[in-house]
């Protein structure tokens, strides 16, 4: 008799953990649910919706045409919104280089332009203004003078429009030239047919191929400057468009 108590019991409390155990998923399910469809409804509503727009760039706060495109994202949900489509359209101005656009809580788009900025002024022997031109070589702006580290080319540019980029080899002189004038503040250099020329403030003359990485031609630049510092003798001629540099004393 006291066996069969037992084993009864066992029963009971089994059948029991069973149907808590039921209880429990039914009840998480339907929490689940519940928090589900209550997020959809508090994520859809107006207190979430677009309604300001921070935009600051590299100098200061956006300007209105920097602003005036995005005004298509007014009133979508700050969490359905696409992070690539507004990118996209703030790059719609040729002269916003990189778009970065954060959300944030509860209807702000947080939006960070990185501007353009001329480094180089180019001189084709086809016209008569100068040309202010990025690092990226990307033609910012038509000018007569300018107190920019300038290039002579010694080459007709075609097709040149303001938000145009100039062609790969002309990119490279301009990152080069840029990179030497930071280095050895040098003002001018000359495009040739197949090199980039100028002349440092000793008076030695340096060629840049227009195919090498801008890094190397500079980097070469400084080790012989800096060897032929410690020797206590100065080149005249530095040709770096080899794979060996030529260097003349003469």
């Amino acid at each position: 008799m006291p066996t069969f108590n037992i084993k009864r019991n066992n029963n009971f409390f089994s059948n029991l953990q069973k149907k808590i155990k039921r209880l429990s998923i039914i009840f998480k399910i339907l929490l689940s649910l519940g928090i589900l469809v209550g997020s959809f409804f508090i994520l859809r509503s107006d207190l979430f919706s677009i309604k300001n727009f921070d935009c600051k760039t590299q100098y200061g706060p956006c300007l209105e045409e920097d602003t005036e495109p995005l005004k298509v994202f007014l009133g979508e949900n700050l969490f359905s919104v696409s992070v690539q489509e507004v990118e996209e359209t703030s790059m719609q101005n040729f002269m916003n280089r990189k778009s970065t656009v954060q959300r944030v809580f509860p209807n702000t788009l947080a939006i960070v332009l990185d501007k353009r900025k001329p480094l180089v002024a180019l001189k084709p022997q086809n016209i008569d203004s100068q040309i202010l031109v990025d690092r990226e070589g990307v033609i910012v702006e038509f000018t007569q003078n300018s107190p920019l580290p300038i290039i002579i080319v010694e080459r007709v540019l075609k097709d040149l429009v303001v938000g145009k980029k100039l062609d790969d080899e002309i990119v490279v002189a301009i990152q080069s030239f840029y990179l030497t004038y930071k280095t050895n503040n040098v003002m001018q250099g000359n495009i040739t047919q197949d090199s980039l020329v100028f002349t440092l403030d000793n008076l030695i003359n340096v060629n840049y191929s227009l195919k090498q990485d801008p890094k190397v031609s500079v980097g070469a630049l400084q080790l012989i400057m800096s060897r032929s510092r410690i020797d206590g003798k100065l080149p005249k001629i530095i040709d770096l468009r080899y794979s060996k540099p030529v260097i003349r004393y003469e």
